[in-house]
């Protein structure tokens, strides 16, 4: 299944830190943690209020072979079907708000792999894409059988989510093989270990020592990844099996020049896949690791949901249909091929090049590759033209790939020339690259009756399905009025949802007569009130000591929340801190502010900034007079 996302909207964003100025218009300022905060926080339309804008989006699909199952889950659209097999797809009438990201996805499926070319020719010269499809339903004897070697990162960093999503993979893709898989499971932190000598092969008694063997994984020590790497490709590959090297880390090391080498040194004919666990990995060594291995790349987040993850990427992996593809392109001038490397065609992955043509030709391309071990071949009749308008985002599709492989190679410590042929092509297909960047300029000028020019930041709709007061009834939302109901009556009309001590502009769009639309704004400024705090008891090792020197220490986060909920009053909460120093449980004993949000958002602090105290239990108050 293929999927085209296109966004529609600025989702509102946090941001914490302490205000610092203004560079922008946004709602929020820039923070100590966020500098540019107010340039990335448009305004906010309340739900009451409509947009004065719609969105108008045509979408146009040329897969190369016959689509099926095409819908869309974001939107209502209209479909427009030719002949050839292309779909033009536009927004329905009723349809054209521009609060969610636009989504469109179909199928190609056959009935055995498909092969198709696409080509665009221009003044720029001539462009193609080859696409390589699995079938929809294939046979288990039509798939290659795997040796699966699993390379666990057990170091410190792996310790919790990361290590038991890592986990469950495995656990999914032991049990799950192909009967004539083998597997090997290899952990690494300080230094490497197996679980067995040898692959070894998928029977009952083995599968239940292997998951044993998973269970017992737990993260500690450093990162010794080439000890890893050596160990899944040190030893002699099995002729009868392909060898799928899965390697699992956040990729927090420093050596990665090392690791590249070792991997491009050793593959051999072995793919290696990463899975990359963890909220902050290292992107470019995963990436890096599974282009040398002719592989690809996943990431899963500790907080994301394991199962349909873990599914997906090993969904992609199980079933190999065609390996060793080459293309013999039948004397057609092509030149400029991406990737270099061509990948092997998995059930749930297709294979797709870009490259470059100069001179028009016909001929029939042959592509080879070996389906369960036997040679297998595909025959295309391809037809590159003198001139072909159509299809000129093959042109911005090749030069995108093509950059791709170039930032490899000045990653690699490869300078040469490349920096200024990135931006030769960035330039030249108008693409955004590490050295080029896009500037809006607009084609209207708004000025003042003193002929000054003025700033007008247009308000945003806010993302469907997103509450408004879940979002702005916290710190760090924008200044409104009686939007949010909450707080005492004679508060409504001025409660203040911004960081306090800062001035804010509340933007509304107003409809006036003849359909039109005008941008109403006022200003506002908020102050922040001290919260007094007092200890009404403890238990267990927790002493008042170190609670008054904790809430001290919360002071600044505290007193924003009041002030942000325009509150006053007593707020009396019970603290249950477990033996890991941190708030296992917060219950409310009294609650005299009004407020039922600020519950919710001082449990989320206590609960996200607390570590270190002593485990037992407290009454604390907080008042605000």
């Amino acid at each position: 299944e293929y999927e085209f996302n296109f966004p529609m909207v600025v989702g509102p964003r946090f941001i914490p830190g302490s205000p610092t100025g203004r560079s922008g218009g946004g709602w929020s300022p820039d923070t100590s943690q966020v500098p540019d905060g107010s340039r990335i926080t448009p305004p906010v339309l309340h739900p009451d209020h409509r947009s004065g804008h719609d969105i108008d989006l045509t979408l146009y699909i040329n897969a190369g072979v016959p689509i099926e199952n095409l819908h869309s889950p974001s939107h209502r659209i209209s479909r427009d079907p030719e002949p050839d097999g292309t779909e033009t797809i536009t927004l329905d009438p009723a349809d054209t708000l521009p609060n969610k990201d636009f989504i469109v996805r179909y199928d190609v499926t056959g009935q055995r792999p498909e092969a198709a070319v696409l080509a665009h020719r221009s003044d720029t010269g001539g462009f193609f894409t080859l696409m390589l499809q699995p079938q929809g339903m294939f046979d288990i004897g039509e798939v290659t059988a795997k040796e699966m070697i699993f390379v666990v990162d057990c170091s410190g960093s792996m310790s919790g989510a990361p290590i038991a999503q890592a986990k469950a993979l495995m656990r999914k893709a032991i049990r799950e093989m192909n009967p004539g898989d083998s597997f090997q499971i290899i952990r690494f932190s300080s230094a490497a270990s197996r679980f067995s000598p040898l692959p070894v092969p998928n029977t009952p008694e083995n599968i239940r020592r292997g998951l044993a063997y998973v269970d017992e994984m737990h993260g500690t020590g450093g990162t010794m990844m080439i000890e890893g790497i050596k160990a899944a490709l040190d030893y002699p590959s099995d002729p009868e099996r392909m060898r799928i090297v899965l390697f699992l880390t956040d990729g927090y090391i420093g050596n990665e020049t090392e690791i590249l080498g070792a991997i491009e040194q050793k593959i051999g004919q072995a793919r290696l896949f990463s899975l990359g666990v963890g909220s902050s990995v290292n992107h470019y060594l995963l990436s890096r690791m599974a282009d040398a291995g002719r592989g690809f790349v996943q990431y899963v987040r500790p907080d994301e949901e394991t199962e349909p993850a873990v599914a997906l990427f090993y969904d992609r992996i199980r079933n190999p249909l065609i390996t060793d593809i080459s293309v013999d392109w039948g004397g057609l001038a092509v030149r400029d091929t991406v990737p270099a490397s061509i990948p092997d065609l998995f059930s749930e992955q297709p294979v797709i090049l870009h490259g470059r043509y100069e001179t028009p030709g016909r001929g029939t391309v042959v592509v080879r590759g070996r389906m369960a071990g036997k040679s297998w071949k595909q025959e295309i009749d391809v037809r590159l033209p003198v001139t072909e308008p159509a299809n000129d985002v093959l042109a911005t599709l090749w030069a995108r790939t093509r950059i791709r492989s170039l930032m490899d190679r000045l990653n690699q410590g490869k300078r040469e020339d490349i920096e200024k042929e990135i931006t030769d092509l960035a330039l030249t297909y108008r693409l955004m690259s590490q050295y080029t960047a896009f500037v809006a300029v607009s084609e209207e000028v708004r000025r003042d009756p003193d002929g000054h020019v003025q700033t007008v930041h247009i308000p945003v709709e806010i993302p469907e399905s997103v509450e408004y007061e879940g979002i702005f009834g916290q710190i760090g939302g924008v200044c409104m009025d009686a939007a949010v109901p909450a707080g005492p009556p004679e508060s409504m009309a001025n409660r203040c949802l911004i960081a306090p001590g800062t001035s804010q502009s509340r933007h509304e769009v107003r409809k006036k007569s003849g359909g039109r639309y005008e941008l109403a704004k006022e200003e506002k400024t908020c102050t922040t009130a001290a919260v007094s705090f007092s200890i009404r008891g403890t238990a267990g090792d927790v002493t008042e000591t170190d609670l008054m020197n904790l809430l001290e220490t919360l002071r600044k986060d505290i007193d924003t929340l009041f002030t942000v909920h325009h509150v006053r009053g007593e707020l009396v909460v019970r603290v249950s801190i477990g033996s890991d120093g941190r708030v296992e449980k917060v219950e409310i004993v009294t609650n005299r502010t009004g407020n039922i949000e600020i519950e919710r958002n001082l449990t989320r602090l206590l609960k996200e900034r607390v570590t270190g105290l002593p485990g037992g239990e407290a009454t604390v108050a907080l008042t605000i007079n």
